[in-house]
């Protein structure tokens, strides 16, 4: 094992930052200062992660939704189980339906949910906030906030809620380029599944989705 101080301050902030590190059985291994494959791959999902960051207009309720969505990123993730895990039992308390975590019921909108409840804390915000479990509830949610902050979009930018087309999935968009979006979802995996194992950073066709919705405050 090869100690290196610069190494060692890296481990250290991303530490900070929300990623896995020791003790054992810690997934990016112990903070040693020893840049080894574990180490490399904690930097790699970092500099991920920061990709997805868009240049949203800074101080808006969308921007606080894709800040709070990065950091979730961050921390990779994953289900221990179907649809269970430690950090995704948090998204159902958001939700009007708790059990749906003792369920194993779908979380995409429960994330979406908490990324609301959490962005709106402290702030005060003119519309009410989504609490439905079910993903295509979000445009129910949308016109009953209608004249409130919420509005369907039909050119997306970061911050902005969509559901799919195509299937009951909902996510927050963080990025968009030309004919795609990129996107911060739960429930999902890397090939875009609506019944994947975690949170994922996705790209998606602008054809694919259904509705864009957008929150201000």
């Amino acid at each position: 094992m090869a100690y290196d101080t610069k190494t060692f301050l890296i481990q250290t902030g991303l530490k900070s930052l929300g990623f896995d590190f020791g003790p054992p059985p810690a997934k990016y291994g112990r903070i040693d200062g020893d840049l080894g494959p574990k180490t490399q791959a904690a930097i790699s999902a970092f500099e991920a992660a920061q990709s997805a960051k868009p240049d949203a207009p800074k101080g808006t309720f969308g921007a606080s939704l894709v800040d709070l969505a990065t950091q979730e990123l961050i921390k990779d993730i994953r289900e221990t189980s179907k649809n269970q895990g430690p950090e995704i039992a948090k998204y159902w308390t958001a939700t009007t339906y708790a059990d749906g975590y003792k369920n194993r019921e779908p979380y995409c909108a429960a994330f979406i949910c908490w990324l609301f409840m959490t962005a709106a804390a402290g702030r005060k915000v003119p519309f009410t906030l989504p609490r439905s479990p079910v993903a295509y509830d979000f445009e129910a949610w949308a016109r009953a906030n209608a004249g409130k902050g919420v509005g369907f979009v039909a050119k997306p930018q970061a911050g902005d809620v969509f559901t799919l087309a195509t299937a009951s999935h909902v996510g927050l968009v963080v990025g968009v380029n030309g004919s795609t979006v990129t996107t911060i979802e739960a429930n999902t995996d890397g090939s875009g599944s609506r019944e994947g194992d975690g949170v994922y950073k996705r790209s998606r066709s602008i054809s694919s989705v259904r509705k864009f919705i957008r929150a201000e405050s």
